[in-house]
């Protein structure tokens, strides 16, 4: 078992040689693992997966001051608001020191986050993101001195090649706002000049499995019956069945599934199977 492993370790370097050298001509900063900053050296949080493990390095400029965006990150990462992560509801928290192998607590420009998948088995991937006060690059639409500047790093913690865009989306997710159709805890953030590392994949696309309305969390939740345990209006209960009949679900057992035309107005039908089970249908999705 040993020989094969020394075997195959000795198959896989060379290649490993070649992605260290193009990873650091493509994001120098982070491929290295650090990179000069006001704050000081950028760190990845790193992984103990043998051979080979998906990850993604993402940098971008918020037109906002850091404060608020790190104000922002934080809160989506405790819930506040009802925040939700749109990609399959992972649970996002502040990693522990260990996991982060630093020593006391995070500097202010510095936030270490681990997220953890609701399948079974669970799987968590570990973020660093660095926030630095970016002045004089803003944009047309933030005031002199209001842009930060955004370094994220997300790495799996298991040997994995393909991740279907999930370590670009631990972060993306921290850091869209409602012009990407993402909802927000407090801030709602606006993000530009985007630079990719490396990444097993880069999809903004996988990033919301689930609904989001581009707003507010508290909004993202009242257009979304399946969260909400409160008896809805006939009114939500249309307009869930026609976002659920342009996705092609089968949004009711009674009802079969109904595949929709561009340019099919639906109403009418909806609006008779509303009338008829409102009373007992008060879930839209499972």
């Amino acid at each position: 078992m040993n020989k094969m492993k020394l075997l195959l370790g000795a198959a896989v370097l060379p290649y490993g040689f070649v992605f260290a050298f193009f990873d650091g001509l493509r994001f120098p900063s982070i491929a290295s693992g650090k990179g000069s900053s006001a704050s000081g050296d950028f760190v990845c949080p790193g992984s103990a997966a043998w051979i080979h493990h998906a990850s993604c390095q993402v940098e971008m400029v918020t037109d906002m001051p850091c404060s608020s965006v790190r104000e922002e990150v934080l809160a989506r990462v405790a819930g506040e608001n009802h925040w939700l992560d749109p990609h399959n509801h992972g649970t996002y928290a502040i990693a522990k020191n260990k996991d982060q192998g630093t020593e006391g607590e995070d500097d202010s420009s510095v936030v270490s986050l681990q997220r953890t998948t609701r399948s079974t088995p669970a799987y968590t991937d570990l973020i660093t993101l660095q926030f630095v006060d970016d002045e004089g690059k803003n944009s047309d639409e933030a005031p002199s001195g209001a842009s930060c500047r955004v370094r994220g790093c997300s790495e799996s913690q298991v040997t994995s090649w393909l991740d279907f865009s999930t370590n670009y989306c631990n972060i993306h997710n921290l850091l869209c706002g409602s012009a990407d159709g993402c909802a927000y805890a407090k801030h709602d953030l606006h993000t530009r000049d985007e630079t990719l590392g490396t990444c097993s994949a880069s999809n903004a696309r996988s990033c919301a499995s689930t609904a989001s309305s581009g707003t507010s969390a508290i909004t993202a939740l009242a257009s979304t019956p399946s969260v909400i345990e409160e008896e809805p209006t006939e009114q939500g209960v249309l307009e869930g069945r026609k976002l659920a009949a342009t996705e092609k679900m089968n949004y009711n057992k009674n009802v079969d599934i109904h595949v929709v035309h561009p340019e099919e107005d639906l109403t009418p039908k909806l609006q008779e199977d509303a009338s008829t089970s409102f009373e007992t249908d008060t879930r839209i999705y499972e």
